[in-house]
C-alpha cells in the first residue's frame, strides 16, 4: 500500500494490528491493501474500528434518566447494572458489534447526517450500509442519497419501536424491580462495573 500510494509513512490504530494481512472490511470487501489510504499531510493511515447500534446509548441514558427519578435510592444496584447491560441491551440491538475499516463507520455517520431530523441513537447495520456506499481502493466511500433515504423510511418505525421497549423495560426492572432471569445473589466486578459505566458516563448527561 505504501508503494501504490506514494506515501512514505504508515501509521495504524489497534485494531489494525490484531487482525491478520488478509482481513477484509465484511461491509465494503476491502482488503487491507486497499483500505489503507494517505491523510492530507501524506502519511498512509490504516484503521478498523468497532461498529455498534447506538440505541446502547438510549438505553444508558434512559437507565440513568430514570434512576434519577426513584425517591428512595437514585444510584443503581449491581444486579441491576448488569441486567440492563447484559439482557435489556443484547436483546434491542438490531445488530451486534463488528469489526469493519473506518470508511464504512464514517460513512454511517456522513448517511445519518444527511437525513432531516434523525435520531441520534440510529444506526445503519453492516448490511445496510453496504446497500449505499460505493468503495474504492485508498478512497473514503461516498453515499448514494438515492437509496439512503428509503433505506431509512423503512427502518424509521422499528427504530422508534426500540426506543420504546426500552423505556417499558428499564421502567419496569428500575421502578418495579422486574429483572428475570438468573440473577447472582453475590454479584462479581462485572456487575459493579455495569452499574458505574451507566451512572457514571459523561457522555449521559443531558
Amino acid at each position: 500500500a505504501v508503494r501504490l500510494t506514494g506515501s512514505k509513512k504508515f501509521d495504524c490504530n489497534s485494531h489494525w494490528l490484531e487482525v491478520p494481512a488478509n482481513w477484509s472490511c465484511p461491509v465494503c470487501k476491502r482488503s487491507k491493501l486497499h483500505i489503507a489510504r494517505p491523510d492530507k499531510s501524506g502519511v498512509l493511515k490504516g484503521s478498523l474500528t468497532n461498529h455498534h447500534d447506538h440505541i446502547e446509548q438510549y438505553i444508558q441514558k434512559q437507565a440513568r434518566k430514570t434512576a434519577l427519578q426513584r425517591v428512595d435510592n437514585t444510584a443503581l444496584n449491581a444486579q441491576e447494572g448488569w441486567f440492563i447491560n447484559q439482557k435489556i441491551s443484547p436483546f434491542l440491538n438490531r445488530f451486534d458489534r463488528v469489526l469493519i475499516c473506518e470508511d464504512c463507520n464514517n460513512a454511517d455517520t456522513q448517511a445519518k447526517s444527511m437525513i432531516n431530523g434523525i435520531c441520534k441513537f440510529f444506526s445503519f447495520s453492516p448490511t445496510e450500509i453496504s446497500s449505499f456506499i460505493e468503495p474504492e481502493p485508498h478512497k473514503a466511500h461516498s453515499v448514494k442519497n438515492e437509496y439512503l433515504q428509503s433505506i431509512y423510511r423503512d427502518l424509521k418505525e422499528t427504530h422508534e419501536y426500540q426506543k420504546h421497549l426500552a423505556d417499558t423495560l428499564i421502567n419496569r426492572t428500575l421502578l418495579n424491580n422486574r429483572l428475570w432471569g438468573d440473577t447472582q445473589p453475590f454479584p462479581n466486578i462485572k456487575h459493579y462495573q455495569a452499574a458505574n459505566s451507566i451512572l457514571n458516563n459523561p457522555s449521559l448527561y443531558d
